[in-house]
């Protein structure tokens, strides 16, 4: 398989507020609205962007820091984000590595019980690839 899309690169330590913030929360719970609003505090032209022919945030350590705001991946999915490539992701992000868990309305947490053999990473601090690989 191979995948074609423009990069947007970005620093280290990209939090879920950076991803989107806390004041579209509970405005709307419709993902496609909220995704207009992605990357905002970063790049106001992010969706615009990204959302016509897709693709690839590229951020260094530390990817998905913060409070665990499920609708931060869930955002950079509906704005047509292809891929999210990091040097390392926070503990939050782990579990959307796994394709089968980027499903709505399931939670990080749900996310780790469910599957049979699957572990959070043992400590809070950011989680590499190599890591994470071995967590399935």
């Amino acid at each position: 398989m191979e995948l074609q899309a423009k990069a947007f690169k970005y620093g280290d330590d990209i939090n879920t507020d950076y991803i989107i913030s806390g004041k579209y929360k509970f405005k709307s719970n419709d993902m496609e609205v909220m995704a207009h609003h992605a990357m905002e505090e970063l790049d106001d032209q992010y969706y615009d962007k990204v959302k016509p022919n897709g693709g690839f945030l590229v951020a260094g350590t530390n990817f998905g820091m913060g409070s665990s705001r499920e609708q931060a991946p869930l955002v950079l999915i509906h704005s047509n984000t292809k891929a999210v490539l990091a040097k390392s992701f926070a503990r939050s992000y782990a579990c959307w590595t796994q394709p089968e868990f980027r499903q709505p309305g399931r939670s990080a947490d749900r996310r780790w019980r469910r599957r049979p053999g699957l572990r959070a990473p043992s400590s809070s601090a950011a989680t590499s690839p190599a890591t994470m690989a071995t967590n399935g």
